[in-house]
């Protein structure tokens, strides 16, 4: 299908500045098309959209543009470069789906395609563009809250990639009609960073404003003796070094909720696959939990298959409550696994199922509690747990939601690489992240 876009500034009656003529198979990448062939690479937000009865009128407050797009004839003579791009060859990688549930209320499609080493950005922005066009056609029946995120590689992998992705492509249809296209190969050779280092994520918005907090709380060691040097364990890719659980516990700005926080949390999870063991995911997990939900104190612990118990292997905050265990018979564990959902309990003082040893040893008195299962088709794996929200407000079904999608992704990592309940390693890392956490 041929588009005429015409372009000028809007709140005037002047004639339009441009008009081009460009093929698309929707009117949406026919104005991606056109701004391309004006050099305009920033992303499309914000935007005023009208439905005429012969095309669409989009007003971009950023930059003071108006557009007209409209159906051409099939005859119409092309702009220079406005005719369809010859989509590379392209392997796809890997996809994932994820359909809205009452505890995930995002419609989440994800995918990472290989074509040959070389290929130029804009080929590869194309392929984005296609494979975008072919998702949205199929998602558009579907409710609001839709995020989709795509990746090119100039390789094909198995595990995780060798280097940063070509092009991404992030779309949340809450926060505008247009995609936003990016390219982390050219971003980290414009940031004096070597290309070759492995990708944080296949596609990820721009990170967040850092903002300022009080002091963070630092994750406790057990006061008992140190043990011997603990094993070597499996190096963590450079990929997965993201902040320590200490550093991210101290963002205590505004807490995001809804949409925006399953969407950042569906993001910052394909790190996951770049870890080596169950340890350094519950790690990373606990250090996401709290950037996302910044609280006083995070617990991950892990089945202990043999004795039925679960043990913490990851804290955050409050004194030392590593090693602790906890039945799997106790009333909240059990009520988590049973529902397979996140237990909020908005008001620990007057719901007292949270106040176990466990907590009483971290000497923290507690207010508000979320207590989310690790498990995988009725297999108990391990739970994840916070107290007391630095906002000073209580924990709600929306804060719930999130770490019932968090726990599910702890938990088929953990049925993959297995759990560690080593003690050795379990205080090793703590220190190891203490130490990070006070550099």
């Amino acid at each position: 299908m041929r588009w005429f876009v015409e372009i000028s500034s809007f709140g005037h009656d002047s004639q339009p500045m441009k008009r081009l003529c460009v093929e698309a198979a929707q009117w949406q990448p026919a104005l991606q098309r056109v701004r391309a062939l004006r050099g305009d690479e920033g992303p499309l937000g914000n935007l005023s959209i009208e439905l005429l009865d012969d095309g669409y009128r989009v007003i971009d407050p950023a930059t003071g543009l108006r557009y007209l797009v409209k159906l051409a004839p099939d005859d119409a003579a092309l702009s220079e470069g406005g005719g369809a791009k010859e989509l590379p060859r392209f392997e796809p990688l890997y996809e994932r789906k994820e359909d809205a549930t009452p505890s995930s209320p995002l419609t989440y499609r994800e995918a990472a395609y290989a074509v040959a080493p070389g290929t130029a950005e804009a080929l590869a922005d194309a392929l984005l563009l296609d494979r975008f066009e072919a998702l949205r056609s199929h998602l558009e029946v579907l409710q609001p809250g839709k995020l989709v995120q795509l990746a090119v590689f100039d390789h094909a992998y198995q595990g995780r990639p060798q280097g940063r992705p070509i092009a991404t492509l992030s779309w949340k249809d809450w926060c505008g009609v247009e995609p936003e296209l990016r390219h982390p190969l050219r971003d980290v050779s414009a940031a004096g960073t070597s290309p070759s280092k492995p990708p944080e994520a296949a596609a990820k918005a721009a990170p967040l404003p850092e903002k300022a907090a009080p002091p963070a709380p630092e994750e406790e060691v057990s006061p008992a003796p140190a043990p011997p040097p603990a094993p070597t364990r499996k190096a963590t890719p450079a990929s997965a070094a993201r902040r320590p659980p200490a550093q991210a516990a101290a963002k205590t700005g505004p807490r995001l909720s809804g949409d925006d926080l399953i969407a950042e949390l569906f993001e910052a999870c394909v790190d996951l696959a770049f870890l080596g063991d169950a340890l350094e995911a519950a790690g990373f997990v606990l250090g996401l939990t709290l950037e996302k939900i910044p609280s006083a104190v995070g617990l991950v612990s892990l089945f202990d298959v043999n004795k039925r118990e679960l043990v913490v292997i990851r804290q955050v905050g409050g004194e030392g409550a590593l090693l602790a265990r906890l039945s799997d018979r106790a009333p909240l564990v059990q009520a988590a696994m049973r529902s397979k959902r996140a237990i909020v309990i908005a008001d620990a003082k007057t719901d007292r199922r949270a106040a176990d040893d466990r907590w009483k040893a971290t000497g923290v008195e507690l207010r508000s509690v979320i207590v989310a299962p690790v498990e995988l088709a009725g297999r108990t794996l391990g739970l994840i747990e916070l107290a007391n929200p630095l906002d000073g407000g209580r924990y709600t079904e929306g804060d719930g939601n999130a770490l019932t999608y968090i726990g599910q992704q702890l938990a088929e990592f953990v049925a993959t690489h297995g759990v560690v309940l080593d003690p050795e390693l379990v205080l090793a890392a703590a220190r190891d992240r203490a130490a990070k956490g006070s550099g």
